[in-house]
């Protein structure tokens, strides 16, 4: 409670650094995506050629038919395809754990950090990111292209349930194992020492660690509820339109960035940092502009 009680009230306080930040970092995300396709299209094209992708896709196709087999082509080759581009993406969360850092050790950050993390940690970033993708997402994009063969994609019958209740648990225990990585590279460790610090963390304080994590699935799916209340009522989604935009609002401005904040307190208090909980006053002094 104490850890979120403080980085929600950091991540207020620092909520215009944090947007500016943001808007940044997606500015970059979407260039560095660009010259991704750029790159990487061709080489496919040249590769496979259009015979090779006619091909390929006429026997995907069948699959496709099926509810099950269309989800496990869209998880599975999905995964294997868009992983070039998902490289910008590790970089960009990489760069507001570095914010987050910031905020949490000196309760302030400035907008144009987030990109000085860009150029000191870009491949350190691409590393961790990928360390994190291959243990946690790609098991399962593996698994579901062995099922399509078998069962198009799911078990099938009464055990239909197993594969995505099995992900959910896989991907919670997964990440939140490797929950500290990120933070553990901003603060200089290599992507493999730091895989190696998250995992005796999360091994050797795991209440303290899946706490953290568990906390804000919970924020979320909390922010969620009105949804199911509506569609078990059978209220039309419509009229949840504005409350829609607020919950985005709320999860990108303030839930976003207590939890990365908030993970980067844990680590800190883990790997025995010291780091000062902000006093409690009368009047908050909110800063809508943080450390700038």
């Amino acid at each position: 409670m104490d850890d979120l009680k403080a980085s929600f009230k950091l991540a207020v306080n620092n909520i215009l650094s944090f947007l500016l930040g943001m808007i940044g970092v997606i500015i970059v995300t979407m260039l560095l995506m660009a010259a991704v396709a750029i790159a990487v299209v061709p080489v496919v094209i040249i590769f496979l050629g259009i015979e090779g992708m006619v091909n390929a896709i006429s026997q995907l196709a069948p699959l496709m038919a099926t509810e099950s087999g269309a989800a496990a082509i869209i998880f599975g080759v999905g995964m294997l395809v868009v992983l070039p581009f998902l490289i910008p993406f590790f970089v960009s969360v990489g760069a507001l754990f570095g914010m987050g850092r910031e905020i949490a050790e000196s309760e302030g950050t400035n907008a144009e950090g987030v990109f000085s993390w860009y150029s000191r940690k870009f491949f350190s970033f691409v590393g961790g990111g990928l360390i994190i993708f291959l243990i946690s997402m790609l098991p399962l994009a593996l698994l579901m292209l062995a099922l399509i063969p078998m069962h198009g994609g799911s078990p099938g019958g009464p055990f239909a349930w197993v594969l995505p209740v099995g992900a959910f648990i896989w991907l919670t225990v997964s990440l939140g194992m490797l929950s500290m990585t990120y933070p553990a590279i901003v603060d200089g460790y290599s992507p493999i020492e730091a895989t190696r610090i998250s995992l005796k963390m999360g091994w050797t304080y795991f209440d303290r660690v899946f706490s953290t994590l568990l906390a804000f699935i919970g924020i979320i799916a909390l922010l969620f509820v009105p949804f199911i209340v509506g569609a078990l009522l059978n209220i039309p989604l419509g009229l949840f339109g504005g409350y829609a935009i607020l919950a985005s609002f709320f999860s990108g401005l303030v839930v976003l960035p207590a939890f990365i904040i908030s993970l980067n307190r844990v680590y800190m208090i883990l790997s025995g940092d010291d780091i000062t909980t902000p006093p409690e006053d009368e009047h908050p002094d909110v800063s809508l502009v943080g450390g700038i």
